[in-house]
């Protein structure tokens, strides 16, 4: 069963974190190249809803999804080969909390689901064209996340739908064709 991931109205986009003072050094001291990406992977997660890119105060990104899954930015790869079905495995260096399986700083190994093999296979060519380490490989992965996660909601919304036309039919004929002598 597929459960429905609900919306936050604090996921979704880019975030730069700042100090007490409002400030940020990095930002502050960013050359014009670093401020036009940064600008640019706003503009390309603006239509992010439940997934988002967080530059902290020292730079570093961290790609976070609702699954309290974080991953630290500039460390996705994916495979040398492409997907043969609808999952695109990555790898990345945790930066979620530790949890007795996995600490912080270590190697995770997942996957993506897409709606079939050909999406994740367009998805795969997508990421490899972009450089290892880059703020545009980080915003792909957080779109590709947040897609994930909207496909995951079709699913379940598809998969309740279904179960409550079942649930309807189930009780039509229980009505239609109920034994008289077992009624209540």
């Amino acid at each position: 069963m597929i459960n429905r991931i609900q919306h936050s109205p604090s996921f979704g986009h880019l975030y730069i974190l700042t100090d007490k003072n409002g400030s940020n050094n990095y930002m502050m001291n960013a050359s014009d190249k670093q401020l036009d990406a940064i600008d640019q992977a706003g503009k390309d997660l603006k239509d992010a809803e439940q997934c988002h890119l967080v530059v902290d105060e020292d730079g570093g990104r961290v790609v976070e999804t609702p699954y309290a899954n974080r991953y630290a930015g500039g460390t996705f790869h994916i495979e040398d080969k492409e997907p043969d079905n609808a999952l695109l495995p990555f790898v990345a260096t945790w930066a979620g909390y530790s949890n007795g399986n996995l600490n912080t700083g270590e190697e995770y190994k997942g996957f993506i689901m897409f709606m079939n093999a050909d999406a994740a296979r367009n998805a795969y060519h997508d990421i490899k064209q972009t450089p290892l380490g880059s703020i545009e490989r980080d915003v792909k992965m957080t779109k590709y996340f947040d897609d994930e996660v909207k496909l995951k909601n079709a699913l379940a919304d598809e998969e309740s739908r279904a179960k409550a036309v079942r649930q309807e039919k189930a009780q039509e004929l229980m009505n239609a064709y109920r034994r008289p002598d077992k009624e209540e």
